[in-house]
C-alpha cells in the first residue's frame, strides 16, 4: 500500500505467522506431508500429528522455523520454549500449556510433531536407518500401487481404516460397531486417492482395500465392469454424460442397514415401508427394484428445436420389463397419478405427472406457477 494507507497484506501475514506469502510459496517447493496417528477422544488418546516439509536449502527451513516460533511467541505472550538434543539432533519445543509442538531438521526436511515421543522415534529411524514405517507397510504399498504406482502423484492420500477401527474400538461402542459391520465399513481395510501427472492430463485415482465385497458399501462399489450399451443414444454435443454400474436392490439394502444404527428409527422405517407396500400391493425391493438392471446412463443436452433449458435423460437396463411396467402402474395408481400413453413409430411413450399444478386460484402467471411434468 502507499504511505499513509497502512501496512501491506504481506506485512500483516508476517506479523501473524512469521512468514510472508512469498516466503511460504518459496518454501513449499519440496515434498510436504501430514500424518495423523491418534486423536484425543479420551484420556487414553492424545493428538499425534506429524507434518514434514522438504526443501533443497535447509537454511531456509531453519530460518522459517525460527521466524514462525518468534511470531507465535509474540502472539501468545510467552509460550513454553525449550531446546534439547536427541541422538545428536536438536529438538525445539514451543507452544502453550495445552499444546506443545516439537520440531527438528533432518537433513533437508523440516519435521513438526505434537508429541516428544513421536519426534524422537522419527529421529531414531533417520539416524539408525531403521527399517519399517508406513513405506514398508503391506497395506500402504498395495494401496499406493493402485493409485500411484510410479510415484507420479503430486498429491496422495491414504487412510488405514482397519487400523483406525481397531484403535478406537472401545470408543465406537458395541451397538455402533454392529451397525458398521452391517454397512460393510468393517470390511474396508484402507482408502487411497491421488492426483497424478499423466502426460498432458492430471489423473484422479481412487482405491478401496477390502476383505470382502459381500455387503454394504464395498458391495455397492464392487459392481462389475461393463460397457455402456446406451452410449450410442447420447448426442455428440451432450453437456454432461455419466455411466454407472450398480443395482438398486444393493442400495436399498444398504440404506436399511444404515437405519440399524438406531433401533427405534429402524422400527419406524420398517413400519412405514410395510404401510406403503400394503397400499400399493407389491414389495418395493423384490417386485419393483429387482426388475431394474445394473447399467445406468445419464446425460444432459440442449433441445434440438432450440432453447436454453437442457433435457435431462436417464436410461437404465431392465431385467424384467413386463414386471417393471406392471409395478410402475401400481405405484402410480396408489399415488393417484394417471399414466398417459402416446404412440410413436411403433413404440409407446408413457408419462405421468409427479407434481400437480401448484398455482393458487388468485394467481395466473404461468411463468411462476406453471405445471411441472416428468416423463
Amino acid at each position: 500500500k502507499e504511505a499513509g494507507q497502512g501496512r501491506s497484506w504481506n506485512d500483516e501475514v508476517r506479523e501473524a505467522v512469521g512468514l510472508t506469502l512469498d516466503e511460504m510459496f518459496d518454501l513449499a517447493q519440496g515434498p510436504m506431508s501430514f500424518a495423523l496417528i491418534d486423536l484425543p477422544v479420551n484420556h487414553e488418546h492424545k493428538l499425534d500429528l506429524v507434518f514434514s516439509l522438504g526443501n533443497p536449502d535447509p537454511k531456509k527451513l531453519r530460518d522459517a522455523a525460527a521466524g514462525v516460533k518468534e511470531a507465535i511467541k509474540k502472539q501468545s505472550g510467552g509460550p513454553i520454549e525449550s531446546e534439547s538434543t536427541f541422538k545428536g539432533i536438536a529438538i525445539s519445543a514451543f507452544g502453550s500449556r495445552e499444546v506443545t509442538l516439537y520440531w527438528a531438521l533432518l537433513d533437508r526436511t523440516f519435521v513438526l510433531t505434537t508429541t516428544e515421543e513421536r519426534i524422537q522415534s522419527l529421529i531414531a529411524a533417520h539416524v539408525d536407518k531403521k527399517e519399517g514405517g508406513l513405506e514398508k507397510s503391506a497395506g500402504y504399498a498395495k494401496a499406493k500401487a493402485r493409485v500411484s504406482k510410479e510415484n507420479r502423484h503430486f498429491f496422495l492420500f491414504y487412510a488405514d481404516v482397519a487400523g483406525s477401527l481397531k484403535t478406537f474400538r472401545k470408543e465406537i461402542g458395541e451397538e455402533p460397531r454392529k451397525a458398521l459391520e452391517k454397512l460393510g465399513v468393517t470390511d474396508i481395510t484402507s482408502l487411497a486417492m491421488s492426483l497424478s501427472y499423466d502426460g498432458p492430463h492430471i489423473r484422479e485415482r481412487y482405491g478401496m482395500g477390502t476383505t470382502s465385497n459381500a455387503r454394504g458399501i464395498p458391495k455397492l462399489f464392487a459392481g462389475k465392469p461393463s460397457p455402456d450399451e446406451a452410449a450410442a443414444w447420447v448426442p455428440a454435443g451432450a453437456l454432461y454424460y455419466s455411466h454407472a454400474s450398480f443395482t438398486m436392490t444393493d442400495i436399498y439394502d444398504s440404506m436399511l442397514a444404515m437405519t440399524e444404527i438406531n433401533p427405534e428409527a429402524a422400527e419406524v422405517v420398517h413400519e412405514e415401508i410395510a404401510k406403503f407396500e400394503k397400499k400399493i400391493g407389491l414389495k418395493i425391493r423384490d417386485d419393483f427394484l429387482a426388475t431394474l438392471g445394473d447399467s445406468w446412463t445419464m446425460f444432459m443436452s440442449l433441445p434440438e428445436s432450440g432453447g436454453v433449458w437442457p433435457d435431462s435423460v436417464a436410461i437404465v437396463s431392465l431385467r424384467d420389463a413386463a414386471r417393471f411396467e406392471s409395478s410402475l402402474e401400481k405405484i402410480a395408481a396408489a399415488l393417484d397419478q394417471k399414466i398417459e400413453s402416446i404412440p410413436f413409430r411403433g413404440q409407446t411413450i408413457k408419462s405421468f405427472s409427479v407434481v400437480t399444478d401448484p398455482r393458487p386460484p388468485e394467481y395466473s402467471d404461468p411463468l411462476l406457477y406453471g405445471p411441472m411434468m416428468s416423463s
